[in-house]
């Protein structure tokens, strides 16, 4: 099997591992890098590649290679991406809670500064009378 990324033969000195969810999108913990969803990669190919998301040659490439290893490897890739789409659905939920919250407390203190300021302008009008 040649690289997973440019499709090219790899070296065997020129070997690299590729996370096919990259583990910055994914989350350290997540399990990306189970059977079948780690392939083989040119080290220049993995490193440019970085943190993107799989290319559509790539899926391509990745998906056949996954067919090609046997059920018990199907499965297994098939597991641990249901896994992982399920972390990323509760990281996305934790981001959408976060921002929420930021927003809310933006408002209230928009609402705050606003109410100190018309308290600061009637404590400044009743001490001109």
């Amino acid at each position: 099997m040649g690289c997973v990324i440019c499709g090219e033969p790899v070296a065997p000195d020129d070997r690299s591992f590729d996370h096919f969810v990259p583990q910055a999108l994914a989350g350290w913990g997540a399990p990306n890098n189970g059977a079948g969803l780690v392939f083989l990669a040119h080290q220049k190919c993995n490193c440019r590649r970085n943190h993107a998301p799989a290319s559509r040659p790539m899926i391509r490439r990745g998906s056949a290679a996954i067919a090609s290893a046997g059920p018990r490897i199907i499965a297994e890739a098939i597991d641990n991406l249901n896994t992982a789409e399920r972390a990323h659905f509760e990281i996305l939920e934790t981001i959408r809670a976060l921002r929420a919250a930021i927003i809310e407390r933006a408002i209230e203190a928009d609402r705050a500064s606003a109410v100190m300021s018309t308290v600061g302008h009637e404590r400044e009008g009743s001490a001109a009378r």
